[in-house]
């Protein structure tokens, strides 16, 4: 069974990163045109669909490759400095977000509904804004999910860990339960 990126080029293979914290990637070796760089794309593995953009692409060693990165925007870009007085969490978490064509997922988390007195966001690199604003309340993290919908985490709670069922056309190469990071190569 081929797979394809954004139901158009066949992917020959690749390997997806999901990390504990941040952004999910992912390299796949394509068949078709130079990818667009910044161009949305998607691909679907086990019946959930993974939502990204191009980051880098082309061909090496005479294979053409394409970089995806989860989200719809690039979270490194640098965002001005502002203050926000008596707001929920997610009022400077959406206001991010927003910059970059992304949302908080619909999931109900509580450090996200929790009332900051005060919080002033430097001029940073949107992550790390995002970053010291959920540690904020202790030991949180985020992560973007594969729909690319932003999620925050609690350090301390032990989630259920998502694992893929091996089928002939997918592979598990790698699983680090530190990290929580998988690594899965895919094949035709």
């Amino acid at each position: 069974m081929p797979f394809y990126l954004k139901d158009q080029y066949p992917i020959l293979s690749g390997e997806v990163t999901e990390p504990r914290k941040g952004i999910w990637h992912a390299q796949f070796n394509i068949d078709g045109p130079d990818p667009i760089i910044g161009e949305l794309t998607h691909f679907i593995i086990y019946d959930t669909r993974w939502d990204g953009r191009i980051t880098r692409g082309g061909v090496y060693a005479g294979q053409r490759y394409v970089y995806i990165e989860g989200g719809k925007g690039d979270l490194r870009g640098i965002l001005p400095a502002k203050d926000y007085q008596q707001q929920p969490v997610r009022i400077p978490c959406q206001d991010i977000l927003s910059k970059f064509n992304m949302s908080l997922a619909t999931v109900n988390d509580s450090v996200v509904n929790q009332r900051l007195t005060t919080w002033v966001r430097s001029q940073a690199a949107a992550s790390n804004q995002l970053s010291q604003l959920v540690s904020h309340f202790g030991d949180y993290y985020w992560r973007i999910l594969p729909d690319s919908t932003f999620r925050v985490f609690n350090n301390e709670q032990n989630y259920a860990q998502k694992i893929f069922t091996e089928f002939t056309d997918y592979q598990l190469m790698n699983f680090d339960p530190v990290w929580k990071k998988y690594e899965i190569a895919l094949g035709g």
